[in-house]
Order: structure tokens, then sequence, then C-alpha cells
């Protein structure tokens, strides 16, 4: 098993249950070193997500680029999900993590039960064409464009959900440790009194 760079038991648990759901090549610590950062740097050079400027003039500054396929969201669609309004800024529109998880599970919900709708019709369709078998009517249904459309749009939804409980997840975690953090600097300064 790897070192950690904490001992903060309920993080390891969770980066390791994460893990094991996701399983990566990899688990990269981000600790802030200046070797971490080059690293970091020559990978996104490489992959030209940044263009070293240069650095006669400008030393240490890069142009920086998202990747290509990633693609601007439609600003109204857009939230930050953050426990307190004001922590998404002035120019961005929020919304509660648990209202945004909320909104997700009905998204995918409704969207499990318009597909199980929008299958029901194709196979009618198909029983109208004089397709009698059951598995072929439902063949004919998988094949229709739309239900496949539906289906990607069921998928996304979904990760869309999983995202959001995870992140949940990540911000609960982020409180214990912060709450841990306080909690020793406390400890701290009463050993020193």
């Amino acid at each position: 098993m790897k070192k950690h760079p904490t001992h903060n038991k309920k993080l390891i648990n969770w980066v390791n249950k994460v893990a094991r759901l996701c399983q990566p090549e990899d688990i990269i610590w981000i600790d802030g070193s200046g070797e971490q950062k080059q690293r970091l740097e020559q990978e996104a050079m490489y992959t030209e997500e940044m263009i070293q400027l240069n650095q006669e003039k400008l030393p240490g500054c890069f142009l920086h680029r998202t990747a290509l396929d990633d693609v601007a969201r439609t600003e109204h669609l857009t939230y930050i999900c953050t426990k307190r309004k004001r922590d998404a800024g002035p120019n961005n529109n929020w919304m509660s993590p648990r209202s945004a998880y909320a909104k997700a599970k009905a998204d995918r919900i409704y969207l499990e039960e318009f597909r199980k709708s929008k299958k029901a019709l194709l196979m009618k369709d198909a029983l109208g064409k004089g397709i009698e078998a059951a598995n072929a009517q439902e063949r004919e249904a998988y094949a229709d464009p739309e239900y496949q459309i539906l289906l990607r749009g069921l998928q996304e939804a979904i990760e869309a959900e999983e995202t959001l409980k995870w992140m949940l997840e990540a911000a609960r975690m982020k409180t214990d440790i912060w709450r841990t953090e306080q909690a020793n600097i406390r400890l701290e300064v009463k050993s020193t009194v």
C-alpha cells in the first residue's frame, strides 16, 4: 500500500473507497512542491494545454488553454454549488449542493421514466409493422436514433447525479478536515499557554 501524505483516516478511507470504485491507473496527491509543479507544467505543455511564453520577458508565465473537447456551458444553466451564496461570487448563478443533487436526481428519474415510455411506444410501432416477438420489438426500439439519443441523455444525467453526490461527499470531507485542523490549532494554542 502506498504511503499517504496525510494521517487523516477519513480522507485516506475516502480516497481508497473512490479508488476501488473508479480503478484509476494511479493516484497523485498534490503536495504543492516545486518539483510537482514543474512536472505538471511539463505535462500541460506536452499536451499543448499550456504554452510557455517568452521567458526573458515573462519569466514563469504560460498561456493556458482548456482541453479542446471542453465546451463552454450555457451561462444560465451553469451553477456554482456552495453552502453559502456569497462564495459563488457576484457574477455566477448559485445553487446549494443539496438542491443541485436533488435536481440531478429528479432529472435522472424523469429521463428514466421517459425512456421507458419511449421504448413502449417504439415497441408498439414495431408491433404495428407486424413484428410479433417482444425481443424483436425491443431490438427495433433500441435501433431507433431518437431512443439512442435519449439513452445518451440518461447516461449524462446519471453521471451528473453521481458527480454531484461525490462532490457533496468531498465537501463533507473538506469540512471534517477543516474542523480537525481547527481543533489541532486550538490544542496547540492551549498547550503553549
